[in-house]
């Protein structure tokens, strides 16, 4: 009975796998709509699929055929995984399809599986290039080269190729990018692949970033002419944005915001959340550019950014910040001799955020203390405040607390002073993070009941402002005070609190650190197998992810499984 169970279930799964091939045909030849492909995929087959995929990846280790299923499902459905699943559980999918197909023990002439090994590897280090982990895609990537080299897939080495070449770029390498790039395309163009109109569009980049904008531009073009021929409109929409942004630099406004408003419409009709926030983002720096007297709001920045976060292309995120920087530097610069007033202080401190954002902090504590001489000059009280609240934030991740502590407090000691009606609501939530910020460092400086104090205040104003998230930061960082103070069953409660939010809005990195710092506070009460049984949990969750704390918290577990191993014996 279990072996009709097993061939009914790996022949449904390769059904699937020709309905999923049948399903991308359709997708790219545009015979339906493609948010209805989508759509129909996610509401009626995806649930099957997940399940299968699932049952698969389970026996994979012991039944070649369920291995080698997960390999080619993985494969086929790539482009709808990139749509329709979070990146973080791209990454899983992917690391399971490659030990999958290395389960299969590939024999020679099996060219199937040692293609499909090439394209999963390329495909890992693409979804690590997004999530900007510069070392594990060009590991993936070169891994990816060699694999397709060995198949004799050109295809892949060309996309392997050409992800070497964006890596370069990430690196500032631009020379190197576009010698790996050229080499790309030949190899592309011996072919007469349909892929060239991607590499040209990052050899663009390159030349972009060597500040060779003209050659830039015809790269853009050459890229342009390819989409024309194949009918690819998110590629299209990508490189109507680079060109724009090429165009920019050279002070080509009208033709910058020209293709700007086309990749934006595109994007929007294909509904390419990630290219349409970054084509509405360069729109608004070039009206920026050609209306200096009225910039953009950093509202309409926030709002830009909000789309780039939800689309899950840290890439696009990251290279808007830069862009964004740009165009404040630039403003700056043509203001220089311009007296001291509340619109120039607003301009820093939204440089200073943009630094921050990019972790450049030096920059950052450079531009608020130019903003704090400003806004001096100027006789604003409320931009001192927010400069040395800005200055103390940046001293708290650069782990300076001490200093933090000074400038921090002289800010709280301010608020008083800033009876400004409009802005009442504003100054109460700046306040809140200062004193977020100042009970981080007390608590670091090892002065848990001041740092208590501080995190009280901000649950107080949260509750005032109605700000639920707010409100659960604050009570985290409580618990973790308490649990500082041997207060066991207080930091508990406050915990449960956050995971319970947390989990019910889906945010689910939020949940896993918090689900870490419960686990802690068990492991502090003495309750070492709750804190490992949730600490695992935690784990499992952070490892989906990608977290930067695995590492972190797989060392406390290992520890509480030793001390637990130590009470056995004992």
């Amino acid at each position: 009975m279990a072996q009709i169970e097993r061939i009914s279930k790996l022949n449904i799964t390769f059904s699937y796998i020709g309905d999923l091939h049948s399903w991308h045909q359709e997708y790219l030849r545009q015979e339906a709509d493609g948010e209805d492909v989508i759509g129909r995929i996610k509401r009626d087959e995806w649930p099957h699929i997940d399940k299968l995929h699932k049952w698969c990846v389970d026996r994979s280790a012991q039944d070649p055929a369920a291995a080698r299923l997960v390999s080619n499902l993985t494969c086929v459905a790539w482009e709808f995984l990139m749509i329709l699943i979070p990146v973080e559980s791209q990454v899983l999918w992917l690391e399971q399809a490659l030990q999958a197909n290395e389960h299969c023990n590939i024999e020679t002439g099996d060219n199937t599986l040692a293609t499909e090994k090439a394209a999963l590897l390329h495909y890992l280090a693409a979804v690590n290039l997004t999530n900007n982990n510069l070392e594990r895609a060009s590991d993936f990537a070169k891994q990816a080269y060699e694999a397709a080299n060995r198949a004799g897939t050109p295809e892949i080495m060309g996309a392997a190729g050409q992800m070497l070449g964006q890596i370069h770029l990430d690196r500032g390498q631009h020379e190197q990018a576009v010698e790996a790039l050229t080499r790309a395309i030949n190899v592309y163009d011996s072919q007469g692949s349909n892929r060239i109109g991607a590499l040209y569009n990052s050899l663009g980049q390159a030349y972009f970033k060597g500040k060779d904008y003209e050659r830039a531009i015809q790269s853009y073009d050459q890229a342009l002419q390819h989409c024309e021929r194949v009918r690819s409109q998110s590629l299209e929409s990508t490189v109507l944005t680079d060109k724009g942004n090429a165009l920019l630099h050279l002070k080509r406004y009208e033709a910058a915001g020209e293709c700007a408003a086309k990749a934006l419409e595109i994007a929007r009709n294909i509904g390419d959340k990630g290219a349409e926030g970054i084509a509405w983002g360069l729109k608004l720096i070039v009206q920026g550019y050609q209306n200096p007297n009225t910039p953009p709001t950093f509202n309409d920045f926030d709002d830009v950014l909000e789309i780039l976060e939800a689309s899950g292309n840290l890439r696009y995120h990251r290279n808007f910040l830069q862009i964004i920087r740009g165009f404040y530097e630039s403003w700056l610069d043509n203001h220089a001799q311009a007296p001291a007033s509340p619109n120039l202080c607003f301009m820093l401190f939204k440089l200073s955020s943009i630094y921050k954002r990019l972790d450049d902090l030096d920059a950052a504590l450079k531009t608020d203390q130019r903003l704090m001489e400003t806004a001096e000059k100027a006789g604003d009280k409320y931009y001192v405040f927010v400069a040395r609240g800005s200055m103390g934030s940046v001293h708290v991740r650069r782990e300076t607390y001490r200093e933090a502590v000074d400038v921090l407090e002289k800010a709280v000691q301010a608020v008083p002073e800033l009876d400004d009606p409009s802005k009442r609501n504003e100054i109460k939530r700046n306040r809140a993070v200062l004193l977020h910020n100042l009970g981080i460092a007390y608590r670091h400086l090892n002065e848990p009941e001041k740092a208590q104090a501080c995190h009280e205040q901000v649950l107080s104003i949260a509750k005032a402002l109605e700000d639920k998230d707010l409100e659960m930061t604050a009570t985290e960082n409580i618990g973790l005070i308490k649990t500082d103070l041997q207060d066991h069953d207080g930091p508990i409660r406050c915990h449960k609190q956050c995971l319970d939010y947390y989990l019910g809005k889906g945010d689910y990195r939020s949940a896993a650190i918090c689900q870490f710092n419960l686990a802690h506070a068990h492991g502090e009460k003495g309750d070492i197998d709750m804190a490992i049984a949730i600490g695992e949990k935690a784990l499992e969750r952070m490892q989906q992810l990608n977290d930067p704390h695995v590492e972190k918290v797989a060392k406390q577990l290992d520890r509480w499984r030793e001390n637990r191993a130590h009470r056995r014996l004992g």
